[in-house]
């Protein structure tokens, strides 16, 4: 893990990162915001959103990009993940995707999907959400208290779901 220093480094360009996703079309634009977001059904905590982007910005393939360059990406990834399962974020206050804990796990995992993608012919909405299906994964996993909340309260918390998606994903 960094040091201090390059930590703080790194969530600076999460805030400039969160905040042009709170600008984009998707699932995050408007709902990012700073401080008593939690209360507010829909809304998300700029500084807990932040932290979660710490999976994707430590990445050496993918923090190579412009600021511009990943937020396109994340756009992209959270947009395919919104069309696959739609439910999940229709109702968000009754799922857990874009919660702290959705939201961990999928960063997380964002990493392997761009590896994966990259060898199944490049980063694409289309490329992306073939193989996203292939985990045979369904709105209803997010559920609060479902399926993916009961992972991550296994012993090994949020790396307990971060694995169990990778082993879902399909191989290279």
């Amino acid at each position: 893990m960094a040091d201090s220093r390059e930590r703080f480094l790194i969530h600076l360009r999460a805030v400039r990162i969160a905040g042009m996703l709170n600008d984009l079309p998707g699932p995050w634009q408007g709902r990012i915001s700073i401080g008593q977001a939690g209360y507010k059904p829909g809304r998300y905590d700029l500084l807990e959103f932040c932290f979660s982007l710490e999976y994707v910005l430590t990445d050496p393939i993918i923090a190579t990009g412009t600021d511009k360059e990943i937020a396109s990406l994340l756009c992209e990834y959270w947009g395919t993940l919104q069309e696959l399962w739609p439910e999940a974020f229709r109702k968000p206050q009754e799922y857990d995707i874009q919660s702290i804990l959705g939201r961990s796990s999928l960063h997380w995992l964002l990493p392997q999907v761009y590896s994966l993608c990259q060898s199944r012919g490049g980063w694409s909405k289309g490329v992306i959400k073939r193989l996203l299906a292939e985990m045979g994964i369904k709105s209803e996993f997010w559920h609060s208290l479902g399926e993916a909340w009961q992972l991550s309260h296994a012993p090994k918390c949020t790396a307990g779901l971060v694995e169990y998606l990778r082993g879902r994903l399909p191989k290279a």
